[in-house]
């Protein structure tokens, strides 16, 4: 039996891969979980206080994930998993590819996000952000979330993160799902005892789920904590 869902936001809980509006569907599944007494912690990208104002006004109150698994939160008590922030000579390089960091920078502790366009163009940034901290010795990593580049210093990850957040739980991996759908998210889902992903996710995520949706972003959330989670039958 589940126990535990750990969902990324963007893409995942959202009506789309490019678009920030939460998925109505999305957020009543949700719901239905947590009174179910199903725990949803929610897993981001983004700065602490964000995804806490998420969690919250999303209904999932559950623990949440920030800053790409640097940050846990859980009852009052933040858990870093990350030490330190990337040097700022770095940071220095991002912005002369033309970067700028995004306005959350201010409000994270660890993960250094730089936004940037939907197109291809994003991979392209993430390949020279690459270079760049490969040529630099630094060692920390660079990950790209569809919608930005982060710079992030060693001891986070989303997986690492679910794995703690597991143990804190008192729960076992066979009682945690993992929903994501990008790149991103591919330590996350393996880290899990079960892991799903909607019908539009990344094709690398997707390979290693053990559940694909038949519909996309939230609508496949929704698929998802209906058939995994509550043991309903939303399609077909």
């Amino acid at each position: 039996m589940i126990k535990l869902v750990v969902s990324d936001v963007d893409g995942t809980i959202t009506v789309g891969r490019t678009e920030f509006p939460l998925d109505c569907g999305a957020l009543e599944a949700v719901r239905e979980a947590g009174r179910r007494g199903v725990i949803i912690a929610l897993s981001s990208g983004n700065s602490l206080p964000v995804i806490m104002g998420l969690s919250r006004y999303t209904g999932a109150m559950g623990p949440v994930i920030a800053e790409n698994g640097c940050i846990i939160y859980y009852k009052g008590n933040i858990v870093r998993l990350c030490k330190g922030r990337p040097p700022d000579w770095v940071l220095g390089k991002m912005r002369e590819l033309g970067l700028e960091g995004s306005w959350q920078n201010r409000y994270r502790d660890h993960d250094i996000a730089f936004p940037v366009p939907l197109d291809e163009s994003g991979e392209r940034y993430y390949r020279m952000a690459r270079k760049i901290v490969e040529e630099s010795g630094w060692d920390g990593r660079v990950l790209y979330s569809g919608f930005a580049v982060h710079l992030q210093p060693p001891g986070g990850g989303k997986g690492k993160a679910l794995v703690t957040l597991t143990r804190m739980l008192g729960l076992k991996r066979s009682q945690v799902l993992a929903i994501g759908d990008s790149k991103n998210d591919i330590e996350m889902l393996v880290a899990a005892g079960s892991s799903a992903v909607p019908s539009n996710a990344d094709e690398e995520a997707k390979a290693v789920a053990s559940y694909i949706a038949s519909k996309p972003s939230g609508e496949g959330f929704k698929e998802i904590i209906g058939e995994l989670v509550l043991g309903e039958v939303t399609h077909g």
